[in-house]
């Protein structure tokens, strides 16, 4: 069952906000904002998001953007000369991205490679030049 909290911070979602700030409307420490995922991976924010955004409407939706019309105009000196609609596509990716993102469906992304892999460390600039001063001391030596 949903807390109180939790309910807030999806409301401020589903008008637009990110977890984040739904988070810090809802009250949260700054300590948990920082962790969006405490609230996006609950069984909770789950629950309610099948409340708030159903399959039936995201299905619902979904046909609807997949159809929506945009008014295209050619104007000449001013005039129009040409008028017709096409599919506004930007508005259809867009709000098909948004609710399969929300509703978590997205599969994970798939990382293929191939050849070697190595491991690579990053030093800070200090124990770069210590590295740096060994090597041309060994090479004196050579």
């Amino acid at each position: 069952m949903a807390t109180h909290k939790q309910e807030k911070a999806m409301k401020v979602v589903i008008s637009g906000g990110s977890p984040t700030e739904g988070m810090k409307v809802a009250g949260y420490a700054p300590s948990v904002i920082r962790k969006p995922k405490v609230l996006t991976g609950s069984k909770a924010w789950k629950e309610l998001m099948d409340k708030f955004i159903p399959d039936e409407l995201l299905a619902e939706k979904h046909r609807e953007l997949l159809e929506v019309p945009k008014k295209v105009r050619t104007y000449v000196r001013g005039e129009l000369t040409n008028e017709y609609e096409e599919l506004d596509s930007q508005a259809v990716s867009k709000g098909l991205d948004m609710g399969y993102k929300l509703k978590g469906r997205y599969a994970p992304d798939k990382v293929e490679h191939s050849g070697e892999i190595t491991e690579t460390l990053k030093l800070d600039r200090k124990t770069d030049k210590i590295i740096e001063k060994v090597l041309k001391e060994r090479k004196k030596d050579i």
